[in-house]
């Protein structure tokens, strides 16, 4: 989903070369990984959210949470493992392409 000019929530529309199963897997993943972030504890899904989904730089999370620079980066560092543990937990949901014991496509 993407946001429209109007603030209006949207669909990323799928390329003319994605398959039925392709679309129905990116979906698949990105609700796993909505999952995997409820999962973690409140100041690491901050920082996470603000880093990974909104973009912002660790100078702009640390005044935001009113964290010190060290603080942010080492709580993004313990979200991201916590999330990859998390996935890596329901490997056989995530397409092939994602897992890490399998050979890249």
């Amino acid at each position: 989903m993407t946001d429209g000019e109007d603030g209006e929530a949207g669909f990323d529309l799928p390329s003319a070369d994605d398959s039925p199963e392709t679309i129905a897997q990116r979906h698949e993943l990105a609700g796993l990984i909505q999952r995997g972030i409820t999962t973690l504890p409140d100041d690491q899904r901050i920082v996470l959210v603000l880093s990974d989904v909104q973009g912002l730089s660790y100078e702009e999370i640390a005044a935001v949470t009113h964290s010190n620079l060290g603080t942010v980066k080492s709580r993004l560092s313990r979200a991201r493992a916590r999330l990859r543990e998390y996935l890596q937990g329901q490997g056989e949901l995530l397409p092939e392409i994602y897992r890490l014991d399998g050979d890249p496509v």
